[in-house]
């Protein structure tokens, strides 16, 4: 361990003289340094062994973390944010931790795998970021835990978020030429979510998202659950979009399209992609102008009794959920529209009866012959 500006460490009792504040000190052997006290320093990890513990009355400064890990637990506090990556490093914020001036990280490697990610962020219980977290690497959001600000990605950083719980008070910002994943089981994003381009990989079983969905990257998206307010735009320019719906909750105001599945508007683009609805409740709440669908973009919806007639698709979806909305086809669509009608289970039933029967009366009919 090395100690800067005077500073000294007793190694085996890890005790600080604390005469000197504004310090750094740096954990660069394999070294555990716990905080339970107000420290007037910041803290730098590097090294694959060093760990830091801020706890229960623990107060240090801006810390970061080349390689090693943080935990932040009781009511413990970091001044000034905490700053990820450059090796393997991992934060992790629990019962009424406290990070005040945001998170940052470098790019990270292995970002789609919570194992293998070089950098691992961990939010939980009632921990609070008070700032924002510009991110690359592996994110989990649980319980009550809250992030005050919005959560963004780094230049050229992937990212995956897993949100079981807990609140996004801002929104999910997402840059150009990234890979990006969001799954969302639990908890709220109150600002929406937003990616300018790239590939972005969308599970949603559960949890709200305000705000809307809007994108311009290449999605690959299964919502079965949860909440989505104003609106979805998939508007991508380049690659293969698909969109998958079998439940959720969709509302938009007046002015706005409840969904907009699209190519770019610029002619050099190449976008295709396939939406499907299979559940869902659609404009309950709020539809605003229904549903658009231009360019090269195939649509698919399956259900019963499904009747697209004077600019308006009606029926019931697979899941039971009527639906009742606008549907308009851009001037510049190419795409099929398909509408599966399934019989009801009863008329299914009456059918296969039916079948079977016929098959038994030829087979009668031969043997007597």
């Amino acid at each position: 361990m090395t100690l800067k500006t005077g500073k000294w460490l007793l190694a085996i009792g890890l005790t600080l003289n604390l005469s000197t504040a504004g310090a750094t000190i740096i954990l660069d052997t394999p070294t555990t340094l716990s905080v339970t006290e107000v420290l007037n320093d910041s803290v730098t990890l590097n090294n694959r062994d060093a760990s830091l513990l801020v706890g229960t009355g623990g107060v240090v400064q801006r810390t970061r973390v080349y390689t090693g890990s943080v935990d932040v637990t009781g009511n413990g506090r970091v001044i000034g944010g905490i700053l990820l990556g450059g090796g393997t490093s991992m934060a992790r914020l629990s019962d009424q931790a406290t990070i005040s001036g945001g998170i940052g990280s470098d790019f990270a490697a292995n970002w789609d795998d919570e194992s293998k990610s070089t950098v691992k962020l961990y939010l939980q219980d009632r921990a609070t970021v008070t700032g924002s977290i510009n991110y690359s690497g592996y994110l989990r959001i649980e319980d009550q835990a809250m992030v005050l600000g919005n959560v963004t990605n780094v230049v050229s950083g992937n990212v995956r978020i897993d949100m079981t719980g807990g609140l996004i008070a801002g929104g999910v910002r997402l840059g150009a030429g990234n890979s990006m994943a969001l799954n969302l089981d639990g908890g709220a994003i109150l600002g929406g979510f937003s990616a300018v381009w790239g590939n972005f990989d969308l599970n949603m079983t559960g949890g709200t998202l305000d705000g809307g969905l809007w994108t311009g990257a290449t999605v690959n998206a299964d919502i079965s659950g949860g909440r989505i307010d104003d609106g979805i735009l998939i508007q991508s320019e380049y690659g293969s979009n698909h969109l998958r719906i079998t439940g959720g909750q969709f509302d938009t105001a007046l002015d706005n399209w409840l969904l907009q599945f699209a190519g770019t508007h610029y002619e050099t683009g190449n976008a295709s992609g396939l939406l499907e609805i299979w559940g869902g409740q659609f404009g309950y709440a709020g539809a605003g102008q229904g549903l658009m669908i231009d360019d090269r973009m195939d649509f698919s919806v399956y259900g019963r009794d499904l009747v697209y007639s004077n600019g308006w698709l009606t029926g019931y979806l697979m899941d039971g959920s009527w639906f009742s909305n606008a549907l308009t086809f851009g001037s510049r669509w190419q795409g099929t529209f398909t509408i599966h009608n399934v019989p009801e289970p009863e008329t299914l039933a009456l059918f296969l009866v039916g079948l079977v029967g016929m098959t038994l009366a030829r087979r009668n009919k031969k043997n007597r012959a």
